[in-house]
């Protein structure tokens, strides 16, 4: 999806839908059930969330860095333009606390330009030391949910805070990417990765739990595990590949008789001493193949297993005149 590097992060935002009013934690049916976007957030060493979990930044600078990269030309490591008033806005706080917040986050956030519409920063994903060689950087990455119906849209428009926010993509890195699950934990924990202290956790939980962004799914008295909305894609199931036969099978007696061998779906054989390939027309009854017939309307996985059977026998049967 291309975004122009004039956009602002609301700029999809203009108009918000009916049911979804601004500062509303209602949360409509609507709202897709699996995550139809996704966009990359770093997650391995040297990242912004990597040292939320060690303690090394706070949770409102690492939520900054995300909204940051959630609003920024991926290939191009640089944001669109962004107003402090705008990131105010998004994360729901005092325009100064984001200037504050600014200045400790110059590893992953450096001004490249300003102007009226804002400023464009240009984002470090990782922020490895230039002494670290490129075979020692952990550089991974999470597709974190895009667009409508995502945490972070859904905290843009109001329906929850910054911080219910960030424990949606903590408990995102700590679960399964392909089924939404999160990892079993508890309040301490997820306390613990996020720095922030227990009531609050507890209260970001009942507020993701009313909007609709995740689901306990055990019990009570166990290790708490959550579904989490949008759940990943899916993924389709393939067709498994039609066994091929590289070598005549000479354990399934019942595709053959004393001078025949059948196919698999027993509608063709093989004349074992002609090479000449029959066509069933009856339950007893079998027709030579037109040279048409078996170029063109038989299978052409049934001919070429026929003919391996063929040269099997006879190299079968040379090998036994010669021994």
């Amino acid at each position: 999806m291309k975004v122009s590097a004039e956009s602002s992060i609301f700029s999809d935002l203009s108009v918000q839908p009916s049911l979804f009013p601004p500062n509303s934690v209602s949360a409509s049916p609507e709202y897709p059930e699996f995550q139809d976007k996704t966009h990359p957030v770093p997650i391995g060493w040297e990242s912004v969330l990597s040292d939320l979990q060690l303690g090394k930044v706070k949770a409102a600078d690492a939520m900054l860095c995300i909204v940051a990269n959630y609003s920024s030309d991926w290939k191009a490591n640089k944001s669109f333009y962004l107003s402090i008033k705008e990131l105010a806005k998004s994360l729901g706080v005092a325009p100064s606390y984001i200037s504050k917040i600014l200045k400790r986050v110059t590893r992953w956030l450096k001004k490249l330009k300003s102007n009226r519409a804002g400023t464009i920063y240009s984002i470090s994903k990782h922020a490895f030391d230039d002494g670290v060689p490129a075979d020692a950087r952990d550089s991974k990455f999470l597709a974190m949910p895009y667009g409508f119906g995502s945490p972070i849209e859904r905290m843009f428009r109001g329906h929850i805070s910054w911080k219910s926010c960030l424990v949606w993509i903590i408990l995102k890195v700590h679960s399964d990417w392909t089924t939404g699950l999160t990892n079993p934990t508890n309040m301490i924990e997820i306390a613990k990765l996020c720095r922030m202290g227990m009531q609050t956790v507890c209260k970001c939980i009942r507020e993701l739990q009313d909007a609709k962004l995740l689901k306990r799914m055990s019990g009570k008295n166990e290790a708490a595990v959550y579904q989490l909305f949008p759940k990943p894609k899916p993924k389709k199931k393939k067709r498994p590949k039609s066994k091929k036969i590289t070598d005549w099978d000479y354990d399934h007696s019942q595709d053959r008789t004393e001078t025949h061998t059948m196919s698999r779906n027993w509608q063709y054989r093989i004349d074992m001493e002609t090479g000449v390939i029959e066509k069933r027309v009856g339950y007893r009854e079998w027709k030579r193949a037109t040279d048409y017939e078996v170029h063109q309307v038989i299978p052409k996985v049934i001919v070429n297993d026929l003919n391996v059977a063929f040269e099997a026998y006879h190299a079968l049967r040379l090998n036994l005149l010669n021994s």
